[in-house]
């Protein structure tokens, strides 16, 4: 067995060893049982698809697999969020922890954008993420954003963060109530694809992860440490640009391929498009 298989398959069983801890914890906090079982497959989920997704015979297959995996997360996501009022937005975050409670929102801030990209980067937005889900159904080219739009993704974090706690002195949260936090997750996922739908015509499909989004922003200063990266091979590279071109994320991709570099971009979210597009094969995505 090669050493980078041995480093994968260990990251794999980590990772399910996370989950099930993660689950068991949580059961404890919340006196439900059904968190357990809930972390345990979501862990599995993630393994699999991975793995599979590695191991797929063409890169065809392996958007597939991955497109795939990204609808499953994002039906139980959807599920619990429409189903059973757990939000998992940002403000959400601060309003629990001005209740001195722990939901869903919390852990999967700790677990996606604090724990996870030091294994698998950004990929959450690629394979689990609800609104990714939806972005990836209009593959429009990205076009990058200069001058005060590079800034607006912290000013943004910064509404998400102080919208709930002025809301709150105020004397309104959405912690005490299901129905209000239910119209509060549909309201704020509208806001979201109302901002993809508008901003669509100039800056492609994933505006909205590039320009906005509060999660990644956060996640985005942990993924170049990922032991999941794409890398290249510089004597095949014939720096044609079709990866550029084909990147939702507007990473410089060609650039980390000619210095002979794995592809740490802290905006890259794994999605593999730039190794499916690649005329010579000179991209991968796996672990070191």
């Amino acid at each position: 067995m090669t050493a980078i298989k041995r480093v994968e398959l260990g990251v794999y069983g980590a990772v399910i060893a996370f989950f099930v801890a993660a689950g068991m914890i949580t059961s404890l906090l919340r006196h439900n049982g059904w968190y357990a079982l809930l972390f345990a497959v979501v862990g599995s989920m993630a393994v699999v698809s991975v793995a599979l997704e590695r191991a797929g015979s063409s890169p065809r297959t392996r958007r597939a697999i991955r497109i795939a995996t990204m609808w499953c997360f994002a039906g139980l996501f959807g599920w619990l969020m429409t189903a059973k009022a757990v939000n998992f937005q940002m403000p959400q975050v601060v309003f629990d922890l001005g209740a001195a409670t722990v939901s869903g929102a919390l852990i999967q801030l700790i677990i996606s954008r604090l724990l996870a990209p030091f294994l698998f980067g950004n990929a959450f937005c690629s394979r689990a993420c609800w609104n990714g889900a939806v972005f990836e159904l209009v593959r429009r080219p990205a076009r990058k954003a200069g001058g005060i739009w590079q800034v607006l993704r912290y000013l943004y974090l910064a509404l998400t963060l102080a919208v709930p706690v002025l809301l709150m002195h105020a004397g309104f949260s959405t912690t005490g109530s299901e129905q209000t936090r239910r119209l509060w997750v549909l309201a704020e996922n509208g806001l979201i694809f109302a901002f993809a739908a508008f901003t669509l015509p100039w800056w492609g499909s994933r505006a909205y992860c590039r320009l906005l989004c509060p999660a990644l922003t956060i996640s985005r200063w942990l993924a170049p440490w990922s032991r999941l990266k794409v890398s290249g091979r510089a004597e095949l590279c014939t720096s044609c640009m079709l990866c550029e071109q084909q990147c939702p994320m507007t990473v410089p991709i060609v650039s980390f391929v000619t210095a002979d570099r794995r592809v740490a971009a802290r905006d890259c979210i794994l999605c593999g498009r730039c190794v499916e597009e690649c005329p010579t094969e000179a991209l991968s995505l796996g672990f070191r």
